[in-house]
């Protein structure tokens, strides 16, 4: 049927475009850490990604602090890399998430669709999920 086969096309793209934004906030990484970013007029590695990329000060800063975190995520820093966690996701998990918990948060943000991803994380109203199960 040619809607199963644009529906696996779109579920296709959106996996390659994680994969892309993955390396994009790996890179950023690299132009904070070195301080690449620096320049006249430049105010922040914020004001650099806003110019540089073409996003809007609020993408810039959810893309400058994955950036900064994602060093201390390796199981979701992983994931994302594969293709497998989207940028909204990684997001939340950067923001909120302890680096106790990453491995186990990894795992379970695979089946996340936000925004629910913020309320299985406690970021929005909502029953948070134990981050450790209970038995």
């Amino acid at each position: 049927m040619v809607a199963d086969g644009l529906s696996d096309a779109v579920v296709e793209l959106a996996g390659s475009r994680n994969v892309l934004d993955a390396r994009l906030v790996e890179l950023i990484g690299q132009v904070a850490a070195s301080g690449a970013w620096e320049g006249w007029g430049l105010r922040s590695i914020h004001h650099w990604v806003t110019l540089r990329c073409g996003v809007s000060p609020a993408q810039a800063r959810t893309l400058v602090g994955c950036a900064r975190r994602l060093p201390e995520l390796p199981a979701t820093r992983g994931r994302f890399a594969a293709g497998e966690l989207t940028l909204d996701q990684v997001a939340v998990i950067t923001r909120i998430i302890p680096t106790h918990a990453d491995a186990e948060v990894a795992e379970l943000a695979g089946g996340w669709r936000c925004p629910s991803c913020g309320t299985c994380c406690g970021a929005t109203p909502g029953p948070p999920h134990r981050l450790t199960p209970t038995r």
